[in-house]
């Protein structure tokens, strides 16, 4: 893992510690998922390419859309940004979650979306 996130750029390895961290934080209160949580995110974090953090002040929801890109087919892609929108849930059950991903180089993308 240590060999992945050297390979990451600086705006990436910030962005997926500030991921990481928001949502250690938010384990904090759910001590039973805690450990778990934390090295299931930590194993994914290194294909997190980009965060964005969008609050909905109306609807009381934090949309979290995570950008991922690597090699794989398209299968491996759709199972990997599942496990990563559940691995949030666990944590954060209260949430909307987006997670999206590169299809090809023309930077489409297909949206996995849990309705929590």
């Amino acid at each position: 893992m240590a060999e992945m996130h050297n390979l990451m750029t600086d705006e990436q390895r910030a962005k997926t510690e500030a991921l990481s961290w928001l949502l250690e934080m938010e384990a904090i209160h759910n001590p039973i998922v805690q450990n778990s949580f934390i090295a299931n995110i930590l194993r994914v974090s290194h294909k997190i390419v980009d965060v964005q953090l969008v609050t909905d002040v109306h609807k009381k929801k934090l949309l979290i859309y995570l950008q991922l890109t690597w090699w794989g087919n398209r299968f491996n892609r759709k199972v990997i940004a599942e496990q990563v929108a559940n691995i949030i849930h666990e944590v954060m059950p209260n949430l909307e979650i987006r997670v999206t991903y590169s299809l090809d180089i023309l930077n489409k993308s297909l949206e996995v979306a849990k309705d929590l």
